[in-house]
């Protein structure tokens, strides 16, 4: 069973949701550590060493650790 955490349980989800313009989910942007914005899931979720998460700070982490939580990027649930 995956854990997950909302953003709305956290302060994490800072920035407003946005609709994607190409499949109308909810998004959010995270600014990565190069200084631009990422959209990504709303949900905050444990790696499980496949995932692909962006962390608070704007790491993004291929394979993350069990013990990482981040988002996920969007592009990978966009229904273009």
């Amino acid at each position: 069973m995956e854990k997950t955490i909302t953003a709305y349980q956290t302060r994490v989800g800072q920035g407003a949701h946005v609709l994607c313009p190409k499949c109308s989910q909810q998004i959010h942007f995270v600014t990565t550590l190069k200084g631009k914005k990422m959209p990504v899931q709303l949900q905050l979720e444990y790696g499980n060493g496949r995932k692909t998460l962006v962390t608070h700070s704007g790491k993004t982490l291929a394979k993350a650790a069990d013990d990482i939580v981040g988002f996920q990027p969007h592009w990978g649930f966009c229904k273009r």
